[in-house]
């Protein structure tokens, strides 16, 4: 709890009696912004924090006019951060693994929701919480979906990344079809662009999956 803040030397000394000073209620929207890789909007941080008679607006203000979170403007509107980045890890590094986990399983789920029934996205903060919430399966399935993006945008670099990331996510042992699909995608980028290495070492690997998919196939049989 707030209270029991361990005051630890120099810069995080001063950092942390500057939030002495506040009330529970904006502690809590500290802790629940701190989940966030990027800055977060009002409309997101009220689907994460516990009901309170005071409006998260007043909050919010309240906590940047302290200096301890700043507004930004994106293509959403308006958004909050942490004003001092060491500040905001430092209340991250206080949340027990089982409360970053469960907060980043709520952020997943809020974020998936929001950008279903809004139509807007940003699926790499949303592959940041399903990492933190070590939810493989929904990883591979937007990691996927935003590899696909980068490749209609020929960004082709970013596509790979997405894909490599996707495959890191499934194991040996499970998912062969998917693995298939994956290191046959990347190989095509890796020839649309020219780097013929790299596209034949995706094919020998797309050809050893497929292999051991026909192996597996053949024992079930």
């Amino acid at each position: 709890t707030l209270d029991e803040m361990p005051i630890a030397s120099t810069m995080e000394q001063a950092l942390l009696n500057q939030i002495k000073e506040i009330n529970q209620g904006s502690y809590e929207i500290l802790s629940n912004i701190a989940i966030f890789n990027t800055a977060v909007s009002i409309q997101v941080i009220e689907k994460l924090f516990i009901g309170t008679e005071k409006s998260i607006e007043v909050y919010i203000d309240e906590l940047c006019l302290k200096g301890i979170l700043c507004k930004k403007i994106e293509d959403m509107g308006f958004v909050f951060d942490f004003y001092n980045k060491v500040l905001k890890n430092l209340i991250y590094n206080r949340l027990s693994e089982e409360e970053r986990k469960e907060k980043h399983v709520i952020a997943a789920y809020v974020l998936e929701n929001l950008f279903r029934a809004e139509g807007r996205e940003n699926k790499e903060e949303l592959i940041y919480h399903l990492e933190k919430a070590k939810d493989k399966h929904r990883i591979v399935k937007y990691c996927i979906e935003l590899a696909e993006k980068m490749k209609s945008l020929r960004i082709m670099d970013e596509a790979i990344i997405k894909y490599e990331k996707a495959l890191s996510m499934l194991s040996d042992e499970e998912d062969l079809n998917k693995k298939v699909e994956i290191l046959l995608e990347i190989g095509d980028i890796y020839l649309s662009v020219g780097n013929l290495s790299s596209a034949l070492d995706n094919y020998r690997k797309t050809y050893k999956c497929s292999m051991n998919l026909v192996e597996e196939k053949l024992q079930v049989d």
